[in-house]
């Protein structure tokens, strides 16, 4: 299943979209699946970068581990975009 959520965060307030979910097909299950397994990034170390203008956050559930990544350097953050690639139109599909 894919969550979606969005916010924005300012010097007049924060705003979230709440999440979005829809269930994926086997075959995008799967290549994302390939995608953390090859990518390792489950054992990372990860440690986030400091921004003062911006910030990302993305969680993995995968097989019963549960991770945070709060802005990831590039490095793991290339596994990111990866899997956005891979989601494709699904994610601009997820609704309220």
């Amino acid at each position: 299943k894919f969550v979606k959520e969005t916010g924005w965060e300012g010097a007049s307030g924060s705003t979230v979209t709440p999440a979005g979910e829809r269930y994926l097909s086997s075959t995008i299950i799967n290549q994302i699946t390939k995608q953390i397994i090859d990518s390792g990034v489950m054992d990372k170390d990860c440690q986030p970068q400091l921004f003062m203008d911006i910030s990302w956050d993305y969680q993995i559930n995968f097989k019963g581990a549960k991770k945070s990544f709060h802005n990831p350097p590039d490095s793991c953050k290339a596994v990111f975009d990866s899997i956005d690639d891979i989601l494709g139109s699904v994610m601009d599909d997820v609704t309220k």
